[in-house]
Formats: C-alpha cells, sequence, structure tokens
C-alpha cells in the first residue's frame, strides 16, 4: 500500500528541527503585547472538535469581542464560523502561543511553553477520567519521583482552570497532578450538542454527508488505542480483533458500520474503507456520528461517557480486558462503566446486533443508573457556565455604559 505523507506548508526557514528550535527559542526569549484573543487548540491540530468548538461556538454567538484563532496541522482542518486558522510551527502560531490572553487546550503545549503574566489558561482534557493519569500513570512507568513533581509543576505553571464533568472528578485531578488552581465542576461543553440536538435531523444530515440510507440500522465501533501496539508518542496501530468484514456479511444489507480509530491511530496510517465498511477516523465531529449512529460497538474509550447520553445501545466488545487492565491501570472499575454485554468474540457481537431490541431493554436500567452517577452535569448548558466562568466580561460584547445627562459635563 502507497502512503504519502504530507507536510504542513510552512515557509521555508520555518521547516526542520533547526529552524524549530530557533523560532522556540524566539517565543521564549521575546515580551509579546497582549492580543485581545483566544487560541484553540484540539490534539494537534487535526480537527476542530471537543469542548473547544463548543466554546468558540458560544463566544461567537454572543457576539465576544475576542479573536477566535485556531492552531491547526494544516489549512485544510474546518472550521467553525469565525475562525482565523493558524498554522501550528509557524512564526504566527508561536506569536499567538505567546500574544493571546486566552489559551485553551485539550492536551499540553510541547516543553518550549512559558506563560506570560497577561494570559489564562483552560484545561478542558479530552474525555471523561478513568484511565490512569498524571503521578499514577507515571509511578507505572517508572518515572523518578523528582522527575514526577517536574511534571505537576510544569503543568500547574500553565494551566488556571480546568474542567471537570462530575463533582467526584475534581479530587482525581487534584490528586494526579498535586493541583492547587481553579477547578470548574461544569460538565463538558464537548456534550451540549449531545443533550440539546434534535436527533432525528442530526442523523438524517450526516447519513446523507456519508451516502448512507436513513433505512439503515447503522453501527458505530470506536475502539480505543492499546498501550501494547503503540508506535510512538503519538501514534499507535489499531486494534483489529473484531473481524468487521464477517459482522457484516453476516449482517446484510441492513446494517451500514462506520469504523472511528482513535487519532493515535489515524496519525499511523488510516484503516481504509471497504465495500463493507466505511472508514470515518478522520471525520471532523465526533459527536456527528454519534447522533447518526443507531448502535455503537465500544471498549475502554472514554467515549461511552459520551454515547451514554443519548440513550441508544452500546455493546462493550473486550476480549483483551484483563491484559488491557494489566497495561494500563485505571482510577475506578470498570464494570459500573460498561452498561451493555461485555463480549469477547466477533460471533457474539453478531449475535447482539441481531437482537439490539433486547439489549436496549435488559440494559436500560444500568445506563439510567449510569447516568445518575456520572452525567448530572450534562444538562445542555455546560459551555454556557465555562464561559461564564472563565471568561467572564470578555465573553460578550463591550458596551460604553451611557451617562445620565445630569451628570455629563456641560462645555464652558
Amino acid at each position: 500500500r502507497l502512503m504519502l505523507n504530507i507536510r504542513a506548508p510552512l515557509a521555508d526557514d520555518q521547516r526542520g528541527r533547526n529552524a524549530q528550535r530557533q523560532l522556540a527559542r524566539w517565543y521564549q526569549e521575546t515580551e509579546f503585547e497582549p492580543r485581545d484573543a483566544v487560541l484553540f487548540q484540539c490534539y494537534r491540530g487535526e480537527f476542530s472538535t471537543d469542548s473547544q468548538r463548543a466554546i468558540h461556538e458560544e463566544l461567537f454567538r454572543r457576539g465576544s469581542p475576542l479573536q477566535l484563532l485556531w492552531a491547526v496541522s494544516s489549512y485544510s482542518v474546518p472550521l467553525p464560523e469565525g475562525a482565523l486558522p493558524l498554522l501550528i510551527g509557524s512564526r504566527a502560531w508561536y506569536e499567538a502561543v505567546g500574544s493571546a490572553r486566552y489559551l485553551c487546550q485539550n492536551i499540553d503545549y510541547d516543553r518550549f511553553f512559558r506563560k506570560r503574566s497577561h494570559q489564562k489558561y483552560l484545561q478542558t482534557f479530552h474525555g471523561y477520567p478513568w484511565k490512569s493519569m498524571g503521578v499514577s500513570l507515571w509511578r507505572v512507568q517508572g518515572k523518578s519521583e523528582s522527575l514526577i513533581t517536574a511534571e505537576c509543576e510544569r503543568r500547574n505553571s500553565a494551566w488556571d482552570s480546568i474542567l471537570v464533568p462530575a463533582e467526584f472528578c475534581e479530587e482525581l485531578y487534584r490528586r494526579e497532578y498535586r493541583y492547587p488552581h481553579e477547578v470548574l465542576v461544569t460538565g463538558y461543553p464537548r456534550d451540549d450538542a449531545l443533550v440539546n440536538s434534535d436527533l432525528d435531523a442530526a442523523r438524517a444530515q450526516v447519513l446523507a454527508r456519508l451516502g448512507i440510507g436513513a433505512d439503515k440500522t447503522v453501527v458505530l465501533y470506536a475502539p480505543t488505542w492499546r498501550d501494547t501496539v503503540a508506535t510512538g508518542a503519538w501514534t499507535a496501530k489499531l486494534f483489529d480483533e473484531l473481524d468487521l468484514n464477517y459482522v457484516t456479511r453476516q449482517l446484510g444489507d441492513d446494517f451500514a458500520l462506520l469504523l472511528r480509530g482513535h487519532n493515535y491511530n489515524l496519525r499511523e496510517g488510516s484503516a481504509g474503507s471497504s465495500a463493507s465498511v466505511l472508514d470515518v477516523s478522520s471525520y471532523p465531529e465526533i459527536n456527528d456520528l454519534i447522533l447518526a449512529a443507531d448502535a455503537a460497538i465500544l471498549d475502554y474509550s472514554s467515549l461511552r461517557f459520551d454515547w451514554m447520553l443519548t440513550g441508544k445501545p452500546v455493546l462493550f466488545f473486550v476480549p483483551d480486558l484483563a491484559n488491557y487492565l494489566s497495561a494500563r491501570t485505571v482510577l475506578f472499575e470498570y464494570g459500573p462503566t460498561a452498561p451493555g454485554p461485555m463480549l469477547t468474540t466477533t460471533e457474539q457481537v453478531v449475535e447482539a446486533l441481531g437482537d439490539l431490541s433486547s439489549v436496549t431493554t435488559e440494559y436500560a436500567t444500568a445506563r439510567e443508573t449510569f447516568n445518575l452517577e456520572f452525567q448530572t452535569l450534562h444538562d445542555g448548558h455546560a459551555t454556557e457556565r465555562v464561559v461564564d466562568s472563565f471568561f467572564g466580561v470578555d465573553a460578550w460584547p463591550h458596551r460604553t455604559p451611557m451617562l445620565d445627562p445630569a451628570m455629563t459635563p456641560k462645555a464652558g
């Protein structure tokens, strides 16, 4: 299979490791003038999605005077209305990292980053906390206590506020990152669309875009990445134990199967669509796929928390459950976070998909219990709470207050 690696269109003096080291040094040594702007970034810039997009859209809806800047890996990344793209690695991007008054990320900047005194940094993270992170993860990885302390200090010197999806999560982040600053216990803005959207209209629109008939039963398969098949710091091979071609052959033409790999898998190389499976790993908005699908096959991804807001049936394909939990420690028990049948073979998946009404009925109480335990803040208004709390008056147009005529100085 031929694969082409297309690099971002950086200027000649911005390409390569040496040029990037020089730009990073320039960024670190320069004192930038504050800029009334928000700089958003999702992952490594391949998408404009997650809570960043929801926050952008709310600021744009309110008519905020802030410039809405987006860090992107290429100019082909679809952006929301009102967005100004900045190519990651360009001089303009480094300048914005140093000058924007607000920074909004779902991962961390690389080690060149130095927050200025005029900046506020909102760390939204990119999924419900369940896998080990921070101190717990670093200890399992064998990092020294001095390095763990340094990693916590690096993050805590950057983050001014963090988002959590539920009250109990605040303690997790404070413990795992020794985090001392503001925690916004608001729910995730990314999930507002799943609660507020017209499900039927959204489904019809997305399926038309994908070229799938509305009469099909659409199944979303979204396996997460595994530490055991990681190929780099940000890449991993696709988990392929589920025989997708067998699934589609057995279910027939009444079903459509969507494959959504993790963005680590996408950087490794797309699995590619086939006659029976549509690869949607590069589709720009995961919420669209959640709204369009009638059922999901998931595993350990935090996507299961988002999915459960829809009330639709879900299967858990976890043939490697014991191995996964031995390779990646977790923050709390898996079972209560998986309100659906836990399956280990392709044949079991086919059987369950053939009787989705029974899955829906059998696990209705488990789904309700799940949402009561984990989702009470996901009421469709998380974005409003975050924008009000973090941006304050900058979330709204700045207006000059009208003066009382009696208080207006008279000429002469």
